[in-house]
């Protein structure tokens, strides 16, 4: 894989893990089925006749896993009167997380049936696993989008620098000529080469790359900026001369002709009519 496109290969990458990471809580309960009660059951755990109180034990079991939550319970005696209602909390199970416990219900009066009226039981998801994960996806993505690439024209030779997320590189027409690889680093990277040219008279061209703490690049020849639309050639001097706007020319009359229109002129001068006042 080329640099420039491990450029986009790293961003649609991260980009997609943490869109992803983002919307698979919704893609699981969308497939989940709706939270149900299956089946549910009370004890007696002691009747305090002196208090005329009684202690319960109810467990609730789900189709699914869930957290600990309110469960409203009521409380009736044995001939069917309504003695309590009231919110209770019921603990998950450990040793089975779709079954809620509560074993220790204290009602007024001598209880014997009971009936669930509503609970506000949250099913139980992965979620705090997959946020983990998302605080690796998301830096990542970020730090995806300050990696970056440049290329120029010189001389006839492509020159491209590549500023990854430890790993940076100077290459001329896709040859290797200076790297640098660090994990973290506190100041902007320098990389250079020496371009040779083929042509007599021309000096060698000093490379330089500079790559910032946000991976941005500057490629300078001779120090000389670089910019995006820059091609030099080795004959750029007659390019330029080329370029030079032509001047208006000026129209040269040699004296000969000066002179010849000069006669001509006074051979065809006319002369005056004399004015009547006169004669």
């Amino acid at each position: 894989m080329t640099e420039k496109k491990k450029v986009w290969f790293h961003r649609i990458l991260w980009a997609s893990l943490s869109l992803f990471f983002i919307l698979l809580p919704i893609i699981i309960d969308i497939f989940q089925p709706k939270l149900e009660i299956v089946s549910d059951n009370a004890s007696i755990v002691e009747y305090y006749e002196s208090l005329n109180e009684t202690a319960c034990e109810v467990n609730v079991e789900f189709n699914r896993d869930v957290y600990g939550g309110y469960i409203e319970v009521a409380f009736y005696d044995a001939s069917g009167n309504f003695l309590d209602c009231d919110e209770y909390y019921f603990y998950s199970s450990t040793s089975n997380n779709n079954i809620v416990s509560n074993t220790y219900i204290v009602v007024p009066g001598e209880a014997d049936s009971y009936e669930i009226i509503s609970h506000s039981i949250e099913p139980a998801t992965d979620y705090y696993s997959i946020s983990g994960l998302l605080i690796i996806t998301i830096p990542m993505f970020i730090s995806a989008l300050f990696v970056n690439y440049q290329e120029r024209k010189y001389n006839g030779k492509t020159i491209s620098v590549y500023a990854g997320f430890f790993h940076n590189t100077l290459r001329v027409n896709g040859e290797l000529v200076d790297s640098h690889n660090t994990l973290t680093t506190y100041s902007t990277i320098y990389l250079e080469t020496i371009i040779e040219s083929n042509e007599e008279n021309v000096e060698p061209v000093l490379i330089e790359a500079s790559i910032t703490l946000t991976n941005r690049i500057a490629i300078k020849a001779n120090k000389k900026l670089l910019k995006d639309s820059h091609f030099v050639d080795a004959n750029e001097k007659i390019y330029t001369e080329t370029k030079i706007k032509s001047q208006p020319k000026t129209i040269n009359i040699n004296a000969e002709s000066q002179s010849t229109k000069q006669e001509t002129i006074t051979e065809n001068k006319q002369p005056f009519i004399e004015d009547k006042n006169d004669k």
